[in-house]
């Protein structure tokens, strides 16, 4: 094998990103990556983040990177402005300015393209809570700020967005964890409610493992009735429903709390 060749693992060897199964004939080397690190930007604004090129990339690795990457965008704003059911992989490759053969030659299937979209936004959604959950603030501002800019990056995205977390519901599902998109949520909130009980934010007659669940039924609620019918205000919704649990489970905001110390 010449030096510096580059070797495709086995179908049976490719990774899961997100907890999402991506098909066998995705290339993951040359894919564009999402940056949690631009904690400013929406991620669909990530995802469509092209890749810096490596120092050992040469000219053919780069444009079949450059072309990934190309189809990718095309992809992800026509699932924005129409819809996954409703775009097809000759729309895609009209917008992006190839022949439908092309799309083929770096996607399987439209569906190629969402797999590997839903397994980044599967792992946009452990950064926004490491953000949040994980950050500084009374328990009630990091909860409530959660929920603020998940709502705010929905209502930037919304169809797509809608989309992806169908597919994550259909990939992702089964009867032990009907709600994949908020499993990774709950350790992280329980840590946080019991940080809170410890410090005298949250209430101490039940344990932070039940408020946490009680948390994720509330704001799992808002975005069930959301996937089931897209004309919900998911995006009012969500923020509305952080503040009304925070006040079911005696989650008291900072100046409530700053008082109490004091007295």
């Amino acid at each position: 094998m010449p030096a510096g060749a580059r070797v495709s693992p086995a179908a049976g060897d490719r990774p899961e990103l997100g907890r999402v199964k991506l098909p066998p004939d995705l290339d993951l080397e040359s894919t564009p990556s999402l940056d949690c690190s631009l904690t400013k930007r929406s991620f669909m604004q990530q995802l469509v983040k092209k890749e810096e090129t490596s120092a050992g990339e040469g000219r053919r690795e780069r444009r079949r990177r450059e072309m990934r990457t190309r189809i990718y965008e095309a992809a992800r704003e026509l699932f924005q402005e129409q819809g996954f059911e409703a775009t097809t992989v000759e729309q895609i490759a009209r917008r992006a300015d190839i022949a439908p053969a092309t799309f083929f030659n770096h996607y399987h299937s439209k569906g190629g393209v969402m797999a590997l979209m839903t397994s980044e936004i599967a792992d946009h959604v452990g950064f926004l809570v490491e953000q949040h959950l994980d950050g500084k603030g009374s328990i009630r501002q990091r909860l409530v700020g959660l929920a603020e800019d998940a709502a705010r990056q929905i209502g930037e995205t919304h169809q797509v967005a809608r989309d992806v977390m169908l597919e994550l519901v259909r990939t992702e599902g089964r009867p032990e964890n009907t709600s994949p998109y908020m499993a990774r949520v709950h350790g992280p909130l329980r840590a946080m409610l019991e940080e809170g009980q410890s410090a005298g934010e949250v209430r101490k007659d039940d344990d932070a493992a039940f408020l946490a669940e009680m948390v994720l039924g509330a704001l799992n609620t808002a975005l069930t009735n959301w996937l089931a019918d897209p004309e919900y205000p998911v995006a009012e919704r969500l923020p509305r429903a952080a503040h009304f649990i925070c006040d079911a489970i005696g989650i008291a905001d900072a100046h409530e709390h700053k008082g109490s110390n004091e007295k």
